[in-house]
C-alpha cells in the first residue's frame, strides 16, 4: 500500500508538471541511443506491469509512464552491469588467449630446459675427459717413479 501511494505520488507530480518520466540520466542521453538500447533488451513485460499498476489504481497514462520508467531502468541496470563485468564470452576468450599465451610459455621453459641440459652434458664431457688425461698423466708419473725406484735398488744390490 505504501508502495503504491509512492508511486502514484511521483507519477503525479510528474505528470502535473508536464515532464516525461524520466530518470535524469534518460533525459540527458540521447534519445535514440536509449530507444534502441530499451528495444534491444526490453526484460520487463510492459504491458502486463501496466495492468498490473491499473488493477492498484493507477490511470492508464501513469501505468504506462511508470511501466516505461522501470523497463528503461532495468536496462540501464544491465547496461551499467555489462560495463562493470564481463560477458561469458568475452571470459572464454580471454581464458583460450591466457592458455595460449601459459603453452607458449612453456614450450620455451622446456626448450630453454633443453638447452641447458645439453650445455651441462657438454660441460660434464669436457670435465670427464680432463679427469681421464690428468689420470693418465698420474698413472705415468707414477709408474717413471717406480721404475726409478727399482732401477736405483737393483743398482744399489748389484
Amino acid at each position: 500500500m505504501a508502495l503504491q501511494r509512492a508511486i502514484f505520488g511521483v507519477t503525479q507530480q510528474a505528470s502535473l508538471a508536464g515532464l516525461p518520466l524520466l530518470h535524469p540520466l534518460l533525459r540527458t542521453m540521447a534519445s535514440g541511443a536509449t530507444k534502441e538500447a530499451v528495444e534491444r533488451t526490453l526484460v520487463v513485460d510492459t504491458l502486463a506491469q501496466t495492468k498490473k499498476f491499473e488493477t492498484l489504481g493507477l490511470s492508464r497514462e501513469q501505468a504506462e509512464n511508470l511501466a516505461v520508467y522501470l523497463s528503461e531502468q532495468v536496462v540501464l541496470d544491465r547496461m551499467r552491469l555489462s560495463e562493470k563485468f564481463t560477458t561469458k564470452v568475452e571470459l572464454e576468450k580471454s581464458m583460450l588467449e591466457q592458455d595460449a599465451r601459459i603453452g607458449g610459455f612453456k614450450a620455451e621453459l622446456v626448450q630453454k630446459q633443453d638447452m641447458h641440459l645439453a650445455t651441462l652434458q657438454k660441460d660434464l664431457d669436457r670435465q670427464q675427459n680432463y679427469l681421464d688425461k690428468i689420470r693418465s698423466e698420474v698413472r705415468h708419473e707414477i709408474d717413471k717413479l717406480s721404475a726409478s725406484q727399482r732401477l736405483d735398488l737393483n743398482l744399489e744390490k748389484g
